[in-house]
């Protein structure tokens, strides 16, 4: 087997030394496949873990919508309460100042 040479300069600064290298082999750690399916693998599940997680923020944005909707309804009631309500205080503003000696009566 031929053998090569590659020279290497670490960042101390110093002149770059040879070190011989065999070319073919296993690659460091041994087998490689195993590891390459394991990692395929567990793609695979971070893809369907995330298909899931997208359908589940599709829920959650139409649920928000609807959410919305009632709100604004909700708001929309709430708001014609509180009109009738300052009404009514209006209206026995107004029946207290016409009937106020009547009103007066009541407590001499």
């Amino acid at each position: 087997m031929a053998e090569h040479v590659r020279l290497e300069v670490d960042n101390t600064g110093t002149a770059p030394h040879p070190q011989k290298r065999k070319e073919g082999g296993e690659p460091p750690g041994g087998n490689m496949e195993p590891r390459i399916a394991k990692l395929e693998a567990q793609m695979d599940a971070a893809r369907d873990d995330l298909r899931s997680l997208k359908a589940a923020c599709e829920s959650l944005k139409d649920s928000a919508s609807d959410l919305k909707t009632a709100i604004a309804r909700i708001d929309a009631k709430m708001d014609s309460k509180i009109d009738y309500k300052w009404m009514t205080i209006y209206v026995l503003g107004i029946v207290a100042v016409i009937m106020r000696e009547e009103i007066i009566g009541w407590f001499k």
